[in-house]
């Protein structure tokens, strides 16, 4: 069992895993129910999930992305979760009312309808993708790109001297930039 990527929403805990998408209910320290969403109920890699427009919306590999009504009392029936491709993709997050992925291709999409539009491409695999402090961040090996809440690009580091990097990640804390190096 692997944990990808952890999402808060509402005293609860969105677990993308590689079975699925388990709930942690934080009020009470316990688990909740867990949602095997692929066609047939089966397991589904979860890469990362995001709550956008009252939906969850899960980023998967292989399965495309899954969405439901997150006040759905039933997200257990695989049934309800419906798919907008059958793409894979790395991660799925929501920015000022817009919906981003990024596809296994690292190619950096919005939703707009039923359909993704192209707004940013990267030439090695995005490693980390998420949204801090009203900024989205996307992390390669030796690239970090920050975009502000409408999409335009406000730092863009591919340069780190002499020193070796294999980043992992990046966030920001009171507009300081930190980076996770394997």
């Amino acid at each position: 069992r692997r944990i990808n990527h952890f999402y808060e929403y509402e005293n609860k805990l969105l677990i993308s895993t590689n079975y699925g998408i388990s709930e942690f209910r934080m009020n009470n320290l316990e688990f909740g129910d867990t949602y095997l969403i692929g066609d047939s109920g089966e397991q589904l890699t979860v890469t990362q999930t995001t709550v956008f427009n009252n939906k969850i919306y899960a980023a998967t590999q292989g399965g495309g992305i899954r969405f439901a009504d997150v006040n759905s009392s039933n997200l257990v029936d695989f049934s309800i979760w419906q798919n907008i491709s059958n793409n894979s993709f790395r991660g799925v997050v929501n920015l000022s009312n817009s919906l981003y992925v990024i596809n296994n291709s690292n190619s950096l999409q919005e939703l707009q309808g039923n359909t993704f539009v192209n707004r940013d491409q990267f030439n090695q695999e995005v490693k980390d993708f998420r949204v801090n402090e009203e900024n989205l961040i996307v992390t390669t090996s030796n690239r970090i790109k920050v975009y502000n809440n409408q999409l335009n690009t406000l730092i863009n580091i591919s340069n780190f001297g002499d020193v070796p990097v294999n980043l992992s990640s990046a966030t920001i804390y009171q507009q300081v930039i930190y980076l996770g190096d394997l």
